[in-house]
This record gives C-alpha cells, sequence and structure tokens, in this order.
C-alpha cells in the first residue's frame, strides 16, 4: 500500500520515467537470458533489424544492413538476417523489420506479430526518430523499447537485444530532442543490468553533417557504414568463436588466382603435342591416406575458345582440395594462340585428354575414377558439358577404351547454346565449317546425361535464362538429375574469385551442396549467402 501511496505522489515526468526503467529493471532480471548459446551444427546465428526507415533504407540514402552483413561474412561468421520484409542490394537479399515512418510506439504495437513469426537470436533496434520535439516523446519511446524487450523475452528467453542511441540529426527543432532521449537509452540500459541487453552508441562519431544525405537525417553511404560498424564492435564478443565456421577454408584462400596457382601440389603434362606440353595443376588433400581414393573435380577455364589459362580456377581448385577433393584445372590449346587449336573441335580433344589422363593415372593420383566432375564457366562450360553429350572423337591419340565421360558436371555460366544462347560461338563454328546445333551440348541431351549443376545470372546474354531453363527441362524429360540457380540481376560476370566476394562465397556453397548431394563430400562447410536466387530443378 504504501508503495502505492508513493506513487500517486510522483508528479514529474523524469522521476516517473526513472520509475519506469526500475519497474524494468524488477522485471527484466529475471527473464534475463545467458549469453547467446554456443553452436557447432552450423545453424546461422538470425538477426533480426528493427526500427524505422533507417533500418528500411531507401532509394536516396542508404541503409546499414548491408555493410554489416558484409563484414559479418567475412569475419567467418554465420549470421541470417530475418524478418517480415526483404531487400537487395549487390544482389544479396536481406529479411528486416524496418518500417519507414514509423515511430517507437507503432513499431512496438506491431513487434508481438513480428517477432513470434521471426523469433531471431539477435534483434537490433534503432528506433528513435519521426516524433517532434512537441510531442515530448521521451518517455514514450522509453516505455516502447521497454515494452519490445518484455514482449521478445516472453517468446524467446534467449534472445539478445542490441538498443542503438539515435544517430545525430540536422533537421533541428523537430529531432532536439534526441540527445536527452540518448541519455534516457543509455540509463534504461543501465538499470536493465543484463548481459543480453545491450545499448549501442550509434551517435558517438556520427556527424550528420558529413553522414546524411541532403535531408540531414538518413544515412549516406558513410554513415551506413559507420553505423555497420558500430553494430559489428556490439556484436564481435556476442558471436563467439564457435559462431565461426572455423573448419571452412574460405578465409584462408590466398587473395587472389595466381597465389593460388604457385601452390598446386603437382605440376603435369597430360598431352605432348609436336610444339606444345599441355599443363595440369593437381592439387591434394592433406588427409590422403595410401592407397586412399577420393573424387575429384576437373575445372575447365573459358575465354571464348580464345584466351584464359588455368589460374581462372585456382582458387576453387585449391577450396576443394582443402574440402578432401583431388582437384586439376588445366590449360588447353586456343584459337588465339600460335600453333594453337584450328577449330573448337581440338579444344575439346583437348579437354578429353585431361579427363582421360585423370582416369589413366587415377590411382597415381588417388582419384575414385568413377567420381569424375568436370566444372567449367562460359566456354570452359561449354566444354565440360561437351564430355558429356558430344560423343565423337576426331583426329585424336587418345585411347579411347578410357571413358572421357565425366560422372557429374558443374556448369558456371555455361556458353553451351550456339544457336540462340552464345551466338558467337556458332559464328565461330560456322567459320570453321561446323554446325553449331551440332556442337551445342545444350542441345544433345539424353538419357545418359550426367546429374548436372548450373550456376548463371538472370541477366546473362550469353549463358540465356532461356537456353538453361530449355536444357533443365529436357533433362527432366529423361528423369537425370539437374539444378538451375539464377542470380537475380547478374549478367555473364557471376562474380569476382576473391575470398570476400559474397557471390563467390555463395557459388561455393552451391557447389558443396550438389557434391553433398552426390555423396562426394560428407557436409557442406561454405556458408549459406542470402543471394538473390531462384532455384529450378
Amino acid at each position: 500500500m504504501k508503495t502505492k501511496d508513493n506513487f500517486n505522489k510522483i508528479t514529474s515526468s523524469y522521476t516517473y520515467l526513472l520509475l519506469v526503467c526500475f519497474l524494468g529493471f524488477f522485471h527484466y532480471e529475471s527473464l534475463a537470458a545467458e549469453p547467446l548459446k554456443q553452436r557447432n551444427n552450423g545453424t546461422p546465428t538470425s538477426i533480426l533489424c528493427l526500427g524505422d526507415s533507417i533500418t528500411e533504407g531507401g532509394s536516396k540514402f542508404k541503409v546499414y544492413r548491408h555493410p554489416l552483413y558484409k563484414k559479418l561474412i567475412e569475419s567467418g561468421y554465420n549470421v541470417k538476417f530475418i524478418g517480415p520484409k526483404s531487400s537487395v542490394e549487390d544482389g544479396i537479399r536481406l529479411g528486416h523489420a524496418g518500417y519507414s515512418g514509423n515511430n517507437a510506439q507503432q513499431i512496438n504495437a506491431k513487434f508481438n506479430g513480428i517477432y513470434k513469426k521471426y523469433p531471431a537470436d539477435i534483434i537490433l533496434i534503432h528506433s528513435a526518430h519521426n516524433y517532434t520535439q512537441e510531442q515530448k516523446p521521451i518517455k514514450k519511446v522509453i516505455a516502447s523499447l521497454s515494452s519490445i524487450i518484455e514482449k521478445a523475452k516472453k517468446i524467446n528467453p534467449q534472445v539478445t537485444i542490441l538498443i542503438a542511441r539515435g544517430i545525430t540529426s540536422g533537421k533541428l527543432p523537430k529531432y532536439s530532442y534526441l540527445p536527452k532521449l540518448n541519455q534516457e537509452i543509455t540509463l534504461l540500459g543501465t538499470k536493465l543490468k543484463s548481459s543480453s541487453i545491450i545499448i549501442v552508441d550509434q551517435d558517438k562519431d556520427f556527424n550528420w553533417k558529413t553522414d546524411t544525405v541532403k535531408d540531414k537525417v538518413h544515412p549516406n553511404a558513410l554513415g551506413a557504414e559507420k553505423m555497420a560498424d558500430k553494430w559489428f564492435n556490439s556484436l564481435q564478443p556476442i558471436l563467439k568463436e564457435t559462431h565461426r565456421l572455423n573448419n571452412s577454408p574460405i578465409n584462408i584462400l590466398p587473395d587472389n588466382e595466381k597465389q593460388a596457382l604457385a601452390k598446386a601440389d603437382k605440376v603435369l603434362t597430360y598431352k605432348s603435342l609436336a610444339d606444345k606440353n599441355l599443363k595440369m595443376h593437381i592439387y591434394l588433400p592433406t588427409d590422403l591416406k595410401k592407397s586412399e581414393l577420393r573424387p575429384a573435380l576437373l575445372f575447365i577455364h573459358g575465354g571464348g575458345w580464345h584466351a584464359g589459362n588455368p589460374a581462372v580456377h585456382a582458387l576453387e581448385s585449391m577450396y576443394f582440395a582443402k574440402r578432401g577433393l583431388v582437384t586439376a584445372t588445366i590449360s588447353y590449346r586456343l584459337l588465339a594462340q600460335k600453333a594453337g587449336a584450328k577449330s573448337p573441335t581440338d579444344c575439346l580433344e583437348d579437354v578429353k585428354s585431361a579427363m582421360r589422363y585423370l582416369r589413366k593415372h587415377s590411382t597415381e593420383l588417388h582419384i575414385n575414377p568413377d567420381k569424375i566432375i568436370a566444372c567449367g564457366g562460359s566456354a570452359g562450360g561449354h566444354l565440360a558439358s561437351a564430355l558429356a553429350t558430344i560423343k565423337a572423337d576426331k583426329h585424336t591419340h587418345d585411347n579411347q577404351q578410357i571413358s572421357s565421360i565425366p560422372n557429374a558436371l558443374i556448369l558456371l555460366y555455361p556458353a553451351f547454346e550456339l544457336v540462340k544462347g552464345w551466338k558467337k560461338g556458332g559464328v565461330i563454328c560456322r567459320e570453321k565449317g561446323m554446325n553449331p546445333a551440332k556442337f551445342s551440348p545444350a542441345l544433345l541431351v539424353d538419357k545418359n546425361t550426367p546429374p548436372t549443376l548450373i550456376l548463371a545470372g538472370s541477366k546473362d546474354p550469353i549463358s540465356t535464362s532461356e537456353t538453361n531453363l530449355a536444357f533443365i527441362k529436357k533433362m527432366n524429360s529423361y528423369h537425370n538429375k539437374a539444378s538451375f540457380i539464377e542470380y537475380t540481376g547478374k549478367g555473364h560476370t557471376l562474380f569476382k574469385r576473391h575470398r570476400n566476394d559474397l557471390h563467390f562465397r555463395g557459388t561455393l556453397h552451391y557447389m558443396e551442396a550438389f557434391l553433398k548431394e552426390l555423396n562426394y563430400l560428407q557436409e557442406i562447410l561454405a556458408p549459406p549467402i542470402q543471394l538473390d536466387h531462384k532455384k529450378v530443378s
């Protein structure tokens, strides 16, 4: 009763605010979660970004979510941004719960429904705007944040919540309440005294004069990066080492393809011609046992049959060797070389020789001859798929008792249809007296075409959606295994070969998943990347 009498005597808004915080402390201490549970099963840590337009993003300003996601992935953290809405930037689609124009009260009113459907491990809250000084919003914001915390803890007692102090704004006097509000947000965190409630000083070092667009409110690119840095620095202690994919070799790959090529375990001559020796760079797993045979990947570079070199696929070769496969990346005769290929048929003959070499020397190279995957990009994808579909050998001295047909195909933006797809390839064929349709693997599918994974961009003018989907349809008609993953908005350049390129990382993940489906790998270590894509099987 005494407490009730005292409560009734409270008249100042500041004292009232302290009491709200005290009651929040009393209630939330009983709900305070342990630090984020450690994970060893590869499940991503889910993150819900909650707030207003500064969280949602817009066409005229930048948002912190995408640079933050990139920083987390590059640092080896396995995370997934979730929420009822999503946006795409640079081909990465990230979920979120950002609502433009909403204030803290409106976001609080939505929160229960959002979080029941998206009970993330971590919530990032930035909700300080969309009031005016005249509305005296401080008590309303603090009460709303307290309510959000309570609702989140009831749904997921183990949730960790990061609450941002609002970034500064030059839109005055409307946002002149922000400094005082930020003090009270800090006070709220102090009162809660929970390791699972963390206050992030987003306002510190954020200068609206340099870090916002013309409206003096929303972040520009520099401001978004600053916000991402603040979130990242606060998240690192939460995402303990077990949340990293320490056993994934992505993060220890060299900086470039040439460095990776120099790290090959063997450089062998797989074919000797009168004026040229064709080389094969071999990468071996470090845990090979005597007489053990492993699946193998044969990488074939692109370049329109005119250019390219084995270094193109050196990073992938090195990566999959560290994953336990034997890998090889090869050179072959090119049309533009002196004493090179006279026609694309010569390119194919060389690639067939490379496949036969791997099978002939499978024991000494620790290769299972019945588990060899051909992989190539662009014209290399054409040649990889041609191994499986163009059977005739002309002018070859190879031992044709040894099969040159791969057991599976991974085709990166393949230029394997020369009639409607890679029309320049068709022109080259006609100039050499060849029929483009008969040299188009996409048109030559039969019941024996091996399992195939295609990865290409939706805007690729060479490896087009039309030709890739037609290939999948034909494979399905023979009940052959085939999948097509199409990256939204990407052209013929699907990714940059570098360990920090998210599309390169995502491609390695999809390749691993395909190899696991074939039982060529036991587990997937490359973390999933939130690429904007669609899959057709």
